[in-house]
């Protein structure tokens, strides 16, 4: 008998779980019919990187101006940053050295260069970018810490690594995710 009726409770739970489930579709349905405007519209994309992703007639264009306006720095920035989003060193760099001969000592344009140095590997000429920042901008935090992790990891110099890492964790003004990396390498030199 209980199993009986262990069938029969299994048998009217999925009738009651079917039954709502076509109310709600038939709910639905009404409600499409009495509202057919209501629809959802997705905003477009109108940066350069938006340009760019929606194929490289975006990125064409960017060049074609580059070539018609070649003193244009926030066209050769978009450009730069473009290619550095995709990873090609080479090719940001190119429109860096173009938008850093116009404006030597615009930051962003040198942190931008810095970091394709770094990425090819020319830890040299990273450490004289990040010091042309810092001999502009003395708390930038975010030099600092480059400096420190290049000579850390890279020119085998733990006491120049020192230096900016402890320039980070000492800063106010910097970022504490920041502080708290530049604490953790400060530590693992003290270790050494």
């Amino acid at each position: 008998m209980t199993k009986a009726s262990n069938v029969f409770g299994r048998k009217l739970v999925l009738l009651v779980c079917g039954l709502s489930l076509l109310t709600i579709f038939g709910v639905s349905i009404v409600y499409r019919a009495n509202h057919p405007n209501m629809a959802v519209h997705a905003k477009k994309k109108t940066s350069a990187m938006g340009a760019m992703a929606s194929g490289m007639g975006g990125l064409q264009a960017m060049m074609a101006k580059a070539e018609t306006e070649p003193d244009n720095v926030e066209n050769l920035m978009e450009l730069a940053n473009a290619f550095l989003m995709m990873r090609a060193w080479d090719r940001a760099l190119v429109f860096l050295e173009r938008a850093k001969a116009l404006q030597p000592d615009n930051v962003i344009i040198l942190k931008s260069v810095g970091i394709c140095y770094f990425q090819k590997q020319m830890h040299e000429k990273a450490v004289e970018v990040y010091e042309r920042i810092l001999a502009q901008q003395p708390d930038d935090a975010l030099s600092h810490y480059n400096l420190g992790i290049i000579f850390k990891h890279y020119l085998n110099d733990p006491q120049g690594a020192v230096r900016h890492f402890r320039a980070v964790v000492e800063m106010p003004n910097a970022d504490e995710e920041m502080k708290k990396h530049a604490q953790a390498e400060l530590n693992e030199l003290e270790k050494m």
